[in-house]
């Protein structure tokens, strides 16, 4: 597996998160690792040539996440990106990123609105992700993701379906998180790995903010080894785990799993995606909607892992 170890100067300068070392001109306030395993870097600066800016003519409004309506600036209509293509990623009130496409710097500023905690916030957790899936550096995943027994195990769900319980119990048990949220994934030959994401994870989902600290979580990549995808069943039904494979494994991941997906982007992950799931098995697992019975879900998930 290809990738580069490396170890901040400062604290305050350098951070690795999902996979990748990024350089700021200002430091982070979130407890960041600092050093481990990166693939690709990129530079964070508040300093946008005054060409980048003016060269954006035009705009479109792309969703609303956190409570912020989120923008698109470029200098023509938004479709595949190409390269030297100007970009700006524009959080309502708050702040916009800037970046040529191509180019391993990107240039930040804040408006009326902006913090250095939403800063942080909204680069780490929803722009970064963006980038890295544009510039192809990974595939990204919509899961939650620990280390059991030296395996790493991943839940995917639709939104509130029960990702983060799931994570947040195996942490309870002192497993390593390796993502809350959000996986960066990539290949190497037939090979599907994964970087660990950020040491954060969220028991609520309020708006604007990574969450918890996690005492224990992952700063290495590795391979990607089983995915549960979890079902609901009334609270006194039985815990169900079963093998799913072919077309169905692919269906719902495809569906549940893959995010970033933008539409110039779905042949080649649809292409990846197909690929990645030949190396990984992937479980449904049937458990009771009812909190009593967590510990109870996370045993049987232990002991089914162990005897894969």
């Amino acid at each position: 597996m290809r990738y580069h170890y490396g170890k901040a100067a400062t604290k305050d300068e350098q951070v690795i998160v999902y996979g990748t070392k990024v350089v700021s001109d200002r430091p982070f306030t979130l407890t960041l690792p600092t050093d481990g395993m990166f693939r690709h870097t990129l530079h964070l600066k508040h300093d946008t040539p005054k060409a980048l800016k003016e060269a954006l003519v035009n705009g479109v409004h792309v969703y609303v996440t956190h409570g912020r309506r989120v923008n698109f600036y470029s200098d023509r209509v938004i479709e595949t990106p190409r390269k030297g293509q100007p970009f700006c990623y524009e959080v309502d009130r708050t702040l916009r990123f800037y970046w040529y496409h191509g180019d391993t710097t990107v240039y930040w500023e804040l408006l009326e609105e902006g913090t250095q905690q939403r800063l942080e916030f909204w680069f780490i957790h929803q722009f970064l992700p963006l980038y890295l899936t544009w510039h192809e550096r990974f595939v990204f995943f919509h899961t939650g993701g620990v280390v059991c027994e030296g395996k790493s195990l991943f839940f995917v769900a639709p939104s509130m379906g029960g990702k983060s319980t799931m994570t947040q119990t195996f942490l309870k048990y002192g497993h390593r998180l390796i993502t809350d949220d959000t996986l960066p994934t990539f290949m190497e030959e037939q090979t599907p790995y994964y970087c660990p994401a950020v040491p954060y994870f969220r028991p609520y989902r309020a708006y604007e903010t990574l969450g918890e600290k996690a005492l224990n979580y992952s700063t290495s990549c590795g391979r990607v080894d089983m995915i549960y995808v979890l079902q609901s069943a009334s609270a006194e039904s039985r815990i169900a785990i079963d093998e799913v494979c072919g077309v169905e494994k692919f269906a719902i991941l495809r569906k549940n799993g893959l995010i970033y997906s933008s539409s110039f982007m779905r042949i080649v992950h649809t292409a990846y995606l197909a690929r990645f799931l030949n190396g990984v098995r992937v479980f449904t697992l049937r458990r009771p909607w009812d909190l009593a019975r967590i510990d109870e879900v996370y045993e049987a998930v232990v002991r089914h892992a162990e005897g894969v």
